[in-house]
């Protein structure tokens, strides 16, 4: 009886294993991906923005393009040191960044969507209601700060997180 107990505990692994491996390819996937994208476009974005900025006033819509471009670039960075060897402190340090940084995104979204009600409405409170509505995933996600969102480092996968919010709450 003891051999399965301990094939059914070693058949969870594998899983587990699958899971994380496919995550930390995504992560350095993605951030490649954003790397190239962003190397790419680069002159056409300094010639679109980065003149205007220099010879007029900084506008609405390039500050939201560079929050929104940067902060994009600023996580996929921030997901890749978790593959730096650290300790548990910093990596749970390093996942409630890089946390902060996914909650930021929406920020600069949910403005542009409330701006473009806005354009098309010219209705101030539909204009606001998108934005409250637009900002609440935001605030949703930020509840995970007191349940003790929080990382540890694996040693094979580095830095890993740890959800609080247990698998039956989340899925309700």
């Amino acid at each position: 009886m003891e051999s399965y107990g301990l094939s059914m505990a070693a058949a969870g692994i594998v899983p587990t294993y699958d899971s994380l491996a496919i995550n930390s390819y995504g992560r350095v996937a993605s951030a490649a991906f954003i790397v190239y994208d962003y190397s790419i476009t680069f002159d056409k974005e300094v010639e679109m923005f980065w003149q205007d900025m220099y010879s007029k006033k900084l506008t609405g819509a390039t500050a939201l393009f560079l929050v929104n471009r940067y902060l994009v670039l600023i996580l996929r960075i921030a997901n890749l040191v978790g593959f730096v060897p650290m300790t548990d402190q910093k990596c749970a340090l390093a996942t409630r960044v890089a946390l902060a940084f996914t909650l930021l995104q929406y920020i600069p979204w949910a403005a542009f969507a409330a701006m473009r009600a806005y354009a098309l409405s010219r209705n101030k409170p539909l204009s606001a209601l998108i934005l409250v509505l637009s900002m609440t995933t935001t605030g949703i996600n930020m509840s995970l700060f007191p349940f003790g969102f929080t990382g540890y480092v694996d040693p094979i996968f580095g830095c890993t997180v740890i959800d609080p919010i247990p698998l039956k709450l989340s899925r309700t």
